[in-house]
């Protein structure tokens, strides 16, 4: 269902929630050590880590003190929603189940009005995960 971006992003992403603490939530972590704990290939890691921080989730660093920690947020908060919207995961679009991109509300195809229910249930189910991160 989800796109294997997003699936590793959120793995990724909640491991970095488990070291947030008032102690080191100033640290950076290098995406090395991060691909090995959550068991995602570091260099697809890394690419799916530079977009997290372009879209504001992550904060990056480069250099020997260089790596990644979560941004933090006037909520403290993250949905998965947001993780996948931010990766362009087709979850987070409408669509039709039989045609390319959304059905026609004018000409709906046989499963609209079931499939949309499916969708919107599946979007308020990953806006509705939540993991915490720092506030501001």
């Amino acid at each position: 269902m989800l796109e294997l971006s997003s699936k590793y992003a959120i793995r990724a992403l909640s491991y970095l929630s488990t070291l947030h603490s008032d102690d080191n939530q100033n640290t950076f972590v290098q995406v090395q050590s991060i691909a090995k704990k959550v068991q995602v290939p570091a260099p697809y890691l890394a690419k799916l880590l530079k977009e997290l921080g372009q879209a504001g989730i992550l904060e990056t660093k480069k250099g020997v003190q260089g790596g990644v920690r979560l941004a933090k947020r006037p909520t403290g908060k993250l949905s998965f929603w947001e993780i996948c919207a931010s990766l362009s995961d087709p979850i987070t679009q409408p669509s039709c189940l039989l045609n390319k991109g959304a059905c026609n509300i004018n000409s709906p195809c046989p499963f609209h009005e079931d499939w949309s229910k499916i969708q919107c249930s599946t979007n308020e189910f990953l806006k509705n995960s939540i993991l915490k991160v720092p506030r501001c």
